[in-house]
């Protein structure tokens, strides 16, 4: 394993290489999707438009996620104090906001263009590809609707004297420190849990939102790619406070994101 996959594999984030390739592959995207729209509008094909302004359209957004997630990768992260959405006072590693606002880029796209795609196929008299078109435009807008409602806010990792609780997209899980047995920092990084354990779990995203990490039986998975710390400073605070309970009262505290005092104790 060379040494950049072994670091991205314990921080949760992609190397900047890999994200100069991202880049360069979405501006092949954005513009073969525009030298489509081109053509297509010289031919007068309003299903090549659509096309070209789908690859157009998926190009961008896709080439902004990039750019923002390499500048989040870049900038100073740290914690803050705030509250669990139990209420509890906590101490959080925040998630990247704008990744739902990313999302939901990407459904406006595809609604977007489904959309055009049938309005195109009604106008040229195809009604059936018309109307699946639209019943799928409408399926995909409708999945916008918890955006406008701030059900899928970004989350982040909230510590609280009494445990951990992670939310993502809309979805979220809670576990006490007594439950946590272990923690592997790679991306996802897993929360491995005690025999017996029985974390909560809720959602706020309606069905059509992959909001939870998947991750098997007996683990809690986390997405650190957006955090406001890497996968291996979590694990770190994880251990920490689960093997220091008398430190735990201080979490959602000013003292709590002065992590010396975890080092010392270890």
């Amino acid at each position: 394993m060379s040494e950049q996959h072994a670091t991205s594999a314990t921080t949760g984030r992609r190397s900047t290489g890999t994200l100069a390739l991202y880049v360069v592959g979405q501006l092949l995207v954005v513009a073969v999707g525009g030298s489509i729209v081109g053509s297509a509008l010289g031919d007068g094909s309003g299903y090549g438009v659509v096309f070209g302004a789908f690859l157009l359209g998926i190009g961008l957004v896709s080439l902004l996620a990039t750019l923002l997630e390499l500048a989040h990768g870049r900038s100073a992260h740290g914690a803050v104090t705030g509250t669990a959405p139990d209420g509890s006072p906590a101490t959080v590693l925040p998630r990247a906001g704008w990744v739902p606002a990313i999302s939901a880029g990407f459904l406006a796209v595809i609604a977007g263009c489904l959309v055009a795609g049938a309005l195109v196929g009604l106008g040229r008299g195809d009604t059936g590809l018309g109307v699946l078109l639209l019943v799928l435009g409408v399926g995909f807008l409708a999945l916008l609707v918890p955006v406008l409602l701030g059900r899928t806010r970004a989350g982040g990792v909230y510590l609280t004297a009494q445990g951990v609780t992670s939310v993502k997209d809309g979805a979220w899980w809670r576990v006490s420190w007594d439950d946590v047995a272990g923690v592997v920092p790679d991306e996802p990084l897993a929360v491995v849990l005690r025999d017996g354990a029985r974390p909560e779990r809720g959602r706020t995203a309606p069905p059509g939102w992959r909001a939870e990490v998947k991750a098997p039986e007996g683990v809690l998975a986390v997405q650190t790619r957006y955090l406001s710390e890497d996968a291996a400073t979590l694990a770190f605070l994880l251990l920490a406070y689960r093997d220091r309970p008398d430190l735990r009262a201080g979490l959602g505290t000013q003292a709590s994101l002065d992590w010396e005092i975890l080092r010392a104790g270890s």
